[in-house]
């Protein structure tokens, strides 16, 4: 009897011992990632960007710790970046369609051989232009920038517009361009025989319960309102938007795109895992993503609105911000990136 009570003392103050230290580990951790935090909101304001940055605890916890600042230059409060505000994610939107077309593949419903011709026949060269070189944007596809735009409301619209102005060469080297994008979004719906915008918020908003809207769903009073008077207008954005279709035509709030940002890393294998698995140097880039051996990221412009995350194994970062140029707005997120992430994953 002596013997089983020293044993279950002895259990019961291990149990302590090991709670004790790991309450004290996620002390220091979450200690860590204040200061961490406050360095941040230092070089946010430096840079007068209105802003939102929001970096994972380390204790494990899925809610992310934010950090938000406000220029000068801000006046009214819907021109403030808030968690729950819409904001234009711009090509934050790739991933969505690189998934949705991974998920055909694992299906065995396309093959990354699959060629263009068989479901777009008069594009330029399509019968050389594969789903891999689409994913990998090494189609030889190019978007032309300088014609002129105006509000498509409707998925035939914007893919009439992407054939009518896409420009292809007879070339695979890589060169980014929406239009593969805009390609993927289409096979996407021929195959699953329903639009894209519904094959989207079925296969990965509703399941993840996010609250994501396209160009053609939202006003100007429901989204972050631009800084500058110079900036484009409400019309442009959405005009712009409109002309990308799978790339750049999706509006969501930083606190919505965090949630899918956790449930992309994670799982074995992860979704993330999956796209990471078809990149290939010397540009590690497939679905949406840049693979920087084990280092993921990737970034969005759009009419002066710059977004981008990292992530890497459990660690992430997700930037927004929208009066700075993109130029300003990288180097600032770099800055940041180089702040959180252990040297030895910088890229």
């Amino acid at each position: 009897m002596g013997k089983k009570l020293w044993l279950a003392l002895g259990c019961i103050f291990l149990c302590i011992c090991w709670t004790t230290t790991a309450s004290a580990n996620i002390g220091q951790a979450n200690s860590r990632r204040l200061r961490e935090a406050k360095r941040i909101k230092r070089t946010l304001h430096l840079s007068d960007a209105n802003a939102i940055v929001m970096i994972s605890n380390r204790s494990g916890d899925e809610q992310p710790m934010t950090v938000r600042n406000r220029s000068w230059e801000v006046h009214r409060q819907d021109q403030l970046i808030t968690p729950h505000r819409l904001y234009p994610i711009a090509s934050l939107q790739k991933v969505f369609t690189g998934l949705l077309t991974q998920r055909l593949v694992q299906q065995q419903r396309l093959s990354l051989q699959s060629r263009l011709d068989r479901y777009y026949p008069t594009v330029p060269f399509a019968s050389q232009i594969t789903v891999e070189r689409l994913m990998t944007h090494t189609s030889g596809c190019a978007d032309v920038k300088s014609a002129r735009r105006h509000y498509l409301p409707t998925e035939a619209d914007q893919m009439h517009y992407v054939l009518r102005h896409v420009k292809v060469k007879d070339s695979f080297s890589w060169h980014y361009s929406n239009a593969d994008f805009a390609f993927l979004s289409g096979i996407i719906s021929r195959i699953s025989g329903k639009p894209y915008h519904q094959v989207l918020r079925q296969q990965l908003w509703q399941p993840l319960g996010l609250h994501m809207k396209f160009y053609n769903e939202v006003g100007p009073g429901q989204v972050v309102r631009a800084v500058h008077p110079a900036m484009p207008t409400w019309r442009t954005i959405r005009d712009d938007m409109g002309a990308t279709p799978g790339s750049a035509e999706v509006f969501s709030s930083p606190a919505d795109y965090w949630k899918f940002l956790n449930w992309l890393s994670s799982g074995s294998p992860s979704p993330l895992s999956r796209l990471m698995a078809h990149t290939h140097q010397p540009i590690p880039y497939y679905g949406g993503i840049y693979n920087y051996h084990g280092l993921v990221h990737a970034n969005g412009y759009v009419d002066g609105y710059f977004c981008t995350f990292y992530v890497h194994h459990h660690e992430r970062m997700l930037l927004m911000t929208d009066n700075l140029s993109f130029i300003h707005a990288e180097s600032l997120s770099n800055h940041i990136f180089h702040d959180i992430f252990p040297k030895n994953h910088r890229h």
